[in-house]
Parts: C-alpha cells; structure tokens; sequence
C-alpha cells in the first residue's frame, strides 16, 4: 500500500507541474562593460594551462603562465590527483576589468575579497600591483580545480555527480583553498587571532566554522598538516568522496574523531594566543580617534598632512565610498566627497580612492575611478571647493599618489599591467614615466630625506639602476625593500640610481612614508604582528620608535608626515584609527608571537643583521651575503629583545644555537623548476570556441525561458501548459559573451511538441536577445453530447531584446515580440472540411527597468530588494502574404502596465521577513483579464464559479494574480489588479541541530506563517459600485431584475505552510483561511512547486 501511494504521488509531481509564469518573474543581476578591450583575446598553451589575455594584460598572463607551471607540481603533490582537462588561466588588468567579464553571470556568481574567483576548470586572476598576490591567486585557483575534479568529478559526470553527492561544509572547503594558496602567514594568524579573542571560548568549533567558514577552515588544516602530515590530506578527500561523508574520513584515516581534531585545533590556537596575551603594548585612550563608522565598515587610504594637522580617509560601504577630512585638534570629521556603486556580489575594491595633500597644506587630491575612468579631484579643504578632471586615458590603475611640486603629480600606476612611477601634470594631462620594468614599485611618496628631494616606494628589484626591462622568464615575486630615488623636479638631467634603504630578505615591509627630515616610518611584521617602525636614518640603524598595535592587532593602513602617524586597526567587528607621535626616543619593542618563533625554532626563517642604509652614507645597495637562503619570508631586521614567554624561555638555549650556526653554514637555495622561456611564436588569437555547459532532462511544464513570459495566451481562458519530457542544451564560448540554448518538450499525452532556441550577444555594453518558440498543439472541443471536433493551434513567437545595464544592480529592457497563431479545424466531417482556418498575428513592444540587490542564503532564502516596472504595448495585425497580399493594422491596441518589487529582510543568518507587492493594468481597444486567488504552480488548481465574469469580447488574454491563499481561483477578477504578501520563512531544523546539515531535505525544510491580501476590479478604481462584482442580473420570459449588493472588494488571507525540496522540486504546502467581506472562511489546503512567493 506505501508502495502505491509513493508511485500515485510521485506520478502527481511529475504530470502536475504547472506554468511558472506568475511568481517566477525574471529578474538578474548585470555586468556592465565599459571599454571595447575584450573584442581581441590571446591565448597560450603549456603543459598543465591554457592561458588567456587581452591585449592590455598579455604582461599579466606572460607572468601568470610561468608562476602557475612554476606552483603546479607542489599542489598536485599535496593532494595527489591528475587532472584530465588543462586548466584554463584567464587573466585581466585590474579588479575592475575582472569585474566587467560575463563569465558566471548564471551561476550564484559571488566574489569574496581575497578568494580567487573558479568556476568549473576556470580560474580568473587579476593583477593588483603586487606579483606575490598574482601568484596566491593563481595557487588558491589551482587548487580549488583540483579540489572540485576530486570529489565532484569533471566534465558532465562532474555536474551529475555535483548534484547527487554529499553536502561540503563551506569551512572544509574554502579553508583547505586558502591553505593551498598560502600555508600559514602573520596577516592570517593575526585574523585568527582577533576572532577567538572576540568570541566566548566555550563556542565548538562548528558553531565558529558557520560564521567564519574561511578562517576556521584555514586554521584547521594547518593544524592538521602540522601534527599529522600533509600526506593525509589527498587520503582524506579521496575517503570523503567515496563514503560521502566527510566526519568520517578523518576516523579512518587518521584514527581520530573530527571532533576531536576539530577541539583540539581551537585548543593549540587558544593556548598560543593565551602565550602571546601579555607580550604586547597597549595605546592610550587619548591616542584613539572619533571617526564616523556607525555601521562598522572598512577603513583605509589613511594620508596626514605635510604639516601634521589634518587627516584624510575613506570609509567603504562594499564599493560605496565616503571621503572624511579630520582636524587632529577638533577631532570632527567632515565628509567632501562621495562615490562608487554599492555590490554586494562582487569583490570590494579597497585601493579606491587614494589621497595626496598639496604642500600648501589646504587642498587635497583624491584620485579614483568611475567607468572605468580614472578622476581626479581637488579639494580646498578652507572653502570647501571641489573640482574634477578626467586623468590620462592610458593609465589603467592608479595605486597611491603624491605632490611634487605644485604643478606636478608623483603617480604609482600602470600602463601595460605593469607598478611603475610616473610624473603627471594634471593642466596639459602629460606624463613621464620614470620606472619601467617588470619589478613591482609602490606606495611611493615624495619628500625630502637629509635635505635631498627624491621619491620614497617599496620594490621587490634586484638592481639598483633604471633601465627598461621586459617581461622574462624571472618572477618578481622577492621580498619588497624600501627604495629612495633621488629626484629634483625641476632639475634637466635625472640620475638612473636608486638608493636602497633595507636589505629584506623575509618579513613584510608596506606604506613606508617620510616622517621627518631625516626619518621614515612604515609597517613590518618581524615579530609577528604588522606594526609602525620608525628608523632614523643617519644612525646606521637606529630604532627610535617601535609600537605594537592595540592588543596584538595588525595595522591595515599607515601614514606619516612631520612627526604625526594615523593608522587603522580592525578590534573585532570594529575599525579604529589612531594617531600616535613618530618623534619619541624611547625603544618600545613586542616579544615575537608564538606562530613567529616556532618559525625561528623550525628553521624556516633565519633572522640576519639589519641594514639600514642612509642616504648620506652610501652611494649603492650593500651586496647581500651569499651565505643566505633567499627566501619569501626572511629580512635584515633584528629579533628585538623584548618580552618572552616562559615557553620562549625554556628553548632560549636551543634558538640561540640555531642562531650561531648561521654564521657558519651556507644555505643553499632550494632547486625549483625554472618555467620554460615564453615563445612568442606560441601565442596565437583566440577564436570563437564553444562547448557544451549544460543539459537537462526533466518533466516539466513551466515556460521554458524568460523571454516568453509574456501575455500572448489563449482566449478560452486561463489554462497551464500541459506537462511533457523536456531535453534542452546549453552551450557557451569559452568567455561567455555568446550562449545559445535550444530545447523540445512533448507532452505526455503526445498531443503536440515544442521547440525553442535562444542566442545571447553579451559582449557589448548592450546586451542583445534572440528567442525563436514554435507550439503545435492538438486539443478536442465538445459541441454537444454527440459531436466534437479536433482543433490543430499553432503558435510562433519571436523576440529580440535589448538590455542597457546601468550598473551590477540596475538595467533597462526593451523587447520587440512578434507572434503567429493559426488555429485549423481537422477534417472529420464534411462541415469541418469546410471550416477556414483562422490566424491571428500581434506585434509588441514591452520596456522594463529592473532592480536586484538580492544575495541569496540557501534556496528560497534571499536577502535584499528586487523589482521591476514594465510597461508593454500590443498591436493585433493581419498580414496576408499567400494568394492575395494583406496588410490591416485597425485590428486592436492594447497597453498593458505593471510592477512586482520585493524585499527580503534577513532576522538572523538563517531566518528571513519576505514582503512583495505586485500589479497591472490593460486598457485600449483589446484587454487582460486578471484572476486573483490560489497559489501560483496549484498542483489541483480549483476555480470560483460564483465570481462573475464580464461578457465583453474586448478580453484578448488572461493571466493569473497569484498569490491569494484562503480562496479558489477567480475569488476576484478584472482588468486591473493589485496584491500584497509578506512571509515569514524559518529552517526550522537549523534551529533544532547544531551541526552541518547533510541531507539536502532537512537543510531546506522551512516552517512559513504568511499572510495575503488583494483585489481585481474593472474601470477606475475597486470600490465602483458599478462594478460587476456586485452587480447580477435574474431574468425569465417576462421580467430581468438588475441586483445590486455590498461586496468588498478587498479579500484577505492568512495561514501557515513547509517548504521542502523534495525529489528535485521545490515542493510548497500551505493552509490557509481567506476573509472576503468580514468574513473568516474555512481553510483550504494548497500543494503546489516552486520557489520565493
């Protein structure tokens, strides 16, 4: 009997589908192309990668092709897997070019700050200034390929297996990416650090790993790797995708619960930070700012004035920036500028806008970008007059800037993907460039040093003279020193020298600025925590000043100038900016972290005389020792001797060793693969190549794309389409700016076939549509208990859409929709031998605007706003090209406008409050006649005959008004509409279980209370009482009598319901009681599919 019933409901699900043309509205999100740059693409194939490149980024993919080759035999031997297909490389100039790209469009396509962007066997990288960073991304992005072939497989098994195989913790997933791109380092222990100080220590760990997924997953599996080897891991993920369990697979490979593991990585965390508690230096409370941050957002691009006094920098709103100038002696900011566009589903840009003060003191430059166009404003901070300009259109970014002179600007951008230095005058927009090689050349500021005018920056160079150099088979991915280069603005001849400062061979050295005649301050992370150093120069080495950050937090910005520092600390979930004096003599040094001197201990890092060299002193760089291993993290820098802990203290003895042996072992660097020569012979253009990405077979009734959501119906009513077996294909061009999908569906009666084609030209600004649908479809009509005849409708429709996207959230939609009907009586009869075939044939014009900030949390689970206004025009015609030609447009005219806008209001990270308002109206010489009541997808739709329907021929179409609950389909009707639903949607088994959710059911079983209310009416306005809703008329032979009663027209609903994923639908049961004139009806029971409302 259980068997009956699951086949009768199975079979229910499968020949119930309904049309989801009512809730299912088309919304998206865009990506808008400001430049012509991606019409020419290059590609270049390697062993193990096909790399792509436009033209402006052929430097960045030259350099990404050789560190992925040079990176991809140390990731395959951590996990130990083959892959089938090359991974696709594809590489932009910059976030924002990345940004402009259509690949993912489809996909919940959300980018993350410091996460490389994958989808399938693509990895997209992009170049930020920094070549290390390039190379992070290209790891981070090789792993996750190999992550995803390892337990979902690849190809189309991959998509088959991606949906049927076992729910990855997000945690397991991204941690293990992160630690592929980087094991460990300072900026994420400190992260980590700073979570598990903010967070109660009785919290597990999978209660952290829900809020934190990255972090916590990062720490785990560099705890793992540590204690048990990184042997296990490629055993652990091969078990996981074998028993589909991921709790599992840590038992039996390493013998351990993940329980266990998992409390003690938190434990060994926990007590390392318990170590390091003590060991740093605290700011003074007069030392921290008032700033405006009501809503705990990103500080950055901090700039103090050349006098000390005045303050600038950025508050950022996920791209939507405010610009504050703030007085060091009233402390009150003042907002002068604004910008950027606020995206939540792609990469924040915080390198935007940068800042420069005049040397006069009074006016500001603020730099950033806006389409794609880089800006320059200036600000007299007195006045408060603000000025804009276009910068130079050959520079693509633009990374910090600074006044020379007053007539000439000190730019660190690039041209050809590629940090140099460039001089720049804003008057006649000429530029010089200064540097021009493959090296790395930033935060670069101009001052004067020992009374010597030259420029400040940061560079990972070997050499210390300027020459052009291109792009080679050498990475630069060294350590970053701190260069000056002398430099007089007005002088005719310039000298090619640099003078180098440091000899970083390890540690992290960032934002160095002169503080001081003859000092410069900047952040290093020698002791394990990015702090503020300043080094007087002219003492060969002198420390004057080192102070840690609040507690044991990294600075994230710096700048100073005339003995003055402002910087900002992230403390929790709260950002703070402090000021704090660079001029003091007293040496305040931290002890090293924990993470820091287990390095020391290990002999990963080998700590080597500091060298600081002046200006005055020496004329080129101090030759480094060749005794030294060169490596991505070690410097010149001295371990200061401050505060250690009682562990520090009980393996003094052995560090000490490990420190007199440097002087007397040779360290050898380690043997690398050298990535081969790039050949340019190699490089070839990139054709128009596409390849299947999708195919589905399903039964299926719904319209089968967007763009034939329109009002072209039947007249005989309002009736679904009928279910059938639906194939269709979609294939892409390996960027996706063109997608064709073609499809056919037949109804399981057979009485009739479907077929569809779809062409996306997404390349341009302009997105364009073509969509091509052909309906045959065979029904019977009664014409008396007797006779019937069989009828052959035939439809044709054709679309071509325009879509102008304003920015991620906002477009503008224009269709022009041309449709064929022909309705044919089959020859049964000689009557119906005689019938003439009617046709019909419509033109329609429709325009939206359309609006979606929406994020998505789980299925049916959206935060954000989304909406659109349409407005559609309609022109019944007779063209005739057969026998004789006709042409008649007097047909008809109809004009149809409407809304539906939505907000989703997030409870907690779980729960969330849906709101939707919707409506239309049609009016002209043809009309829509709307029927309100039930739900949308009614698996055993019933409907109202006591509502009664006008008898006026001028009702071209109908459409359903959905959602009603508490009533049966026509509860209300007529030519306008309007309707309002709120729900509130609860996982309620996420609530229950304090754990990841395996099954896909549980996960995704939600308890909803909702509440609906609407009206249909005809004419002005709903409360006529004219209206045929509360009008009837009785008649016999003799007398016809004219009714008329009170009605309201006003109908109400409310009621509880589960939404559950069940079989591969979104399955949705609701109970509901309706109101109609006061009046609580009895409930009604609704089963029916699909999503949202």
């Amino acid at each position: 009997m259980s068997r009956y019933l699951l086949c009768l409901f199975c079979f229910w699900l499968t020949t119930g589908v309904r049309a989801q043309s009512g809730i299912e509205t088309e919304f998206g999100k865009n990506r808008v192309q400001h430049h012509d740059d991606f019409d020419d693409w290059y590609m270049y194939e390697t062993q193990n990668f096909v790399t792509y490149w436009y033209g402006k980024a052929r430097n960045v993919g030259q350099l990404a092709l050789s560190m992925a080759e040079y990176d991809f035999k140390s990731i395959e031997s951590i996990l130990e897997h083959k892959l089938n297909d090359k991974i696709e490389l594809i590489c932009y100039t910059d976030l924002s070019d990345l940004k402009q790209s259509n690949i993912g469009i489809d996909e919940v396509f959300i980018s993350q700050n410091n996460r490389t962007t994958v989808l399938g066997n693509k990895v997209f990288v992009y170049f930020d200034g920094d070549h290390n960073h390039l190379r992070k991304q290209i790891r981070e992005g090789i792993g996750e390929v190999y992550l995803n072939a390892m337990i979902y497989g690849s190809g189309l098994s991959g998509l088959v297996q991606k949906s049927i195989q076992l729910k990855i913790p997000d945690w397991f997933k991204e941690g293990l990416i992160a630690y592929l791109g980087e094991e460990w380092s300072v900026k994420t222990d400190n992260e980590f650090r700073d979570l598990l100080q903010t967070v109660s220590s009785k919290k597990k760990f999978e209660t952290l790993a829900r809020d934190h997924p990255r972090l916590m997953g990062y720490a785990f599996w560099n705890y793992l790797t540590r204690e048990y080897g990184k042997s296990n891991v490629s055993n652990i993920l091969y078990l996981a995708r074998i028993n589909r369990n991921i709790k599992s697979s840590f038992l039996y490979i390493l013998g351990i619960p993940f329980e266990q593991i998992a409390s003690s990585t938190l434990d060994y965390f926990r007590k390392n930070y318990q170590d390091d508690k003590n060991a740093f230096k605290s700011f003074h409370p007069q030392q921290a700012l008032a700033i405006k941050n009501k809503k705990r957002l990103p500080v950055h691009s901090v700039r103090v004035s050349p006098d000390g006094n005045l303050l600038a920098y950025a508050v950022n709103n996920r791209g939507r920036y405010k610009v504050y100038v703030q007085s060091f002696r009233s402390g009150k900011p003042r907002k002068v500028l604004s910008g950027g566009v606020k995206n939540n589903v792609q990469e924040t840009d915080y390198t935007i806008p940068v800042f420069a003060w005049h040397p006069n003191n009074r006016e500001l430059a603020l730099v950033t970008e806006k389409h794609d166009t880089w800006m320059l404003y200036r600000l007299d901070v007195e006045s408060g007059d603000l000025s804009k300009d276009k910068i130079s259109p050959e520079y693509q970014r633009i990374y910090q800037v600074d006044w020379m002179d007053d007539k000439t600007l000190l730019l660190n951008a690039s041209t050809d993907a590629l940090s140099d230095l460039y001089l720049y005058l804003p008057l006649t927009r000429e530029s010089k460039r200064l540097t021009q090689d493959f090296y790395d050349d930033l935060n670069a500021s101009y001052g004067t040093l020992f009374g010597q005018k030259g420029i400040l920056f940061k560079s990972n160079r070997a050499l210390d003279t300027l020459f052009t150099m291109p792009v080679d088979t050498l990475m630069p991915i060294q350590p970053f020193n701190l260069y000056f280069y002398p430099y007089e603005v007005s002088a005719d001849q310039q000298s090619k020298k640099l003078i180098r400062l440091t000899q970083n061979q390890f540690y992290d050295l960032d934002l160095p600025s002169i503080s001081g005649p003859d000092q410069i301050s900047f952040l290093q992370d020698d002791q394990g925590v990015k702090q503020r150093k300043t080094v007087k120069l002219n003492a060969q080495g002198q420390v004057l000043q080192t102070l840690s950050t609040h507690g044991d937090h990294d600075y994230l910005s710096y700048h100073a100038a005339d003995q003055v520092g402002a910087g900002v600390i992230k403390n929790g979930k709260y950002y703070q900016l402090y000021k704090d004096a660079v001029n003091k003599t007293d040496t305040i040094d931290a002890s090293l972290t924990t993470y820091r001197y287990h390095q020391v201990k290990e002999k990963k890092i080998y700590s080597s005389h500091l060298i600081y060299n002046s200006p005055g002193e020496i004329s080129s760089p101090a030759p480094a020792s060749p005794k030294k291993e060169i490596s991505l993290f070690q410097s010149e820098f001295p371990d200061p001797a401050g505060i250690i802990t009682d562990q520090q203290k009980a393996n003094e003895t052995q560090i000490a060793d490990i420190q007199n042996k440097l002087d007397s072992t040779e360290f050898h660097p380690l043997k690398t693969e050298i990535p081969d020569k790039f050949q340019f012979t190699r490089m070839i253009a990139s054709r128009l190549k596409f390849k299947l990405d999708d195919m589905v077979t399903t039964m299926d009734n719904g319209l089968l794309f967007g763009g034939l959501n329109s009002y072209a119906g039947q007249k005989r009513g309002f009736e679904y389409p009928p279910a059938g077996f639906l194939i269709k294909a979609q294939i892409k061009d390996i960027f996706e700016d063109y997608v064709m999908e073609g499809g056919v569906r037949i109804p399981t009666n057979f009485n009739g076939t479907e077929y569809f084609l779809t062409f996306d030209n997404n390349k341009q600004r302009i997105d364009k549509r073509l969509a091509i649908y052909r309906q045959t479809r065979y029904v019977t009509e009664d014409l008396s208990t007797i006779l019937s005849q069989r009828i052959r409708n035939k439809t044709m429709i054709a679309i071509y859409q325009w879509k102008y996207p304003f920015d991620t959230y906002q477009s503008a939609r224009l269709a022009t929709t041309l449709r064929f009907d022909r309705s044919t009586v089959l020859a049964t009869d000689p009557a119906s031998l005689d019938q003439i075939a009617s046709s019909t044939q419509r033109l329609g014009l429709r325009g939206e605007y359309v609006y979606d900030n929406t994020t998505p949390i789980d299925i049916n689970r959206f935060t954000g706003t989304r909406g659109k206004i349409y407005g559609e025009v309609i022109k019944k015609m007779q063209i005739q090209v057969v026998d004789d030609w006709k042409l008649d447009l007097a047909k008809g005219f109809m004009t149809v406008l409407g809304f539906d806008a939505r907000h989703y209001l997030g409870l907690d990270r779980k729960s969330i409050l849906a709101f939707r308002l919707s409506g239309a109206t049609s009016f002209g010489s043809e009309r829509i006649l709307f029927f309100l009541g039930g739900v949308d997808n009614w698996l055993t739709p019933q409907y109202d005959e006591d509502t009664p329907i006008p008898n006026d021929n001028n009702y071209a179409y109908n459409a359903l008004g959905t959602n009603l609950r508490g009533f049966k389909q026509n509860i209300r009707n007529g030519a306008s509409y309007v309707l309002f639903n709120t729900e509130l949607r609860v996982p309620i088994v996420q609530y229950l279980v304090n754990r990841e959710l395996r099954s896909v059911f549980l996960r995704n079983l939600q308890v909803v209370a909702f509440a609906d209310a609407g009206t249909a009416w005809f004419g002005k306005n709903p409360f006529d009482q004219n209206s045929p809703l509360n009008t009837t008329s009785v008649s016999n032979p003799k007398v016809t009598i004219d009714l008329v009663y009170a009605r309201d027209p006003l109908v109400l609903g409310y009621g509880t319901g589960v939404r559950m994923s069940l079989m591969g639908y979104q399955l949705k049961v609701d109970y509901a009681w309706g109101i109609e004139t006061r009046e609580i009806l009895k409930p009604r029971f609704y089963i029916s599919l699909g999503s949202d409302f």
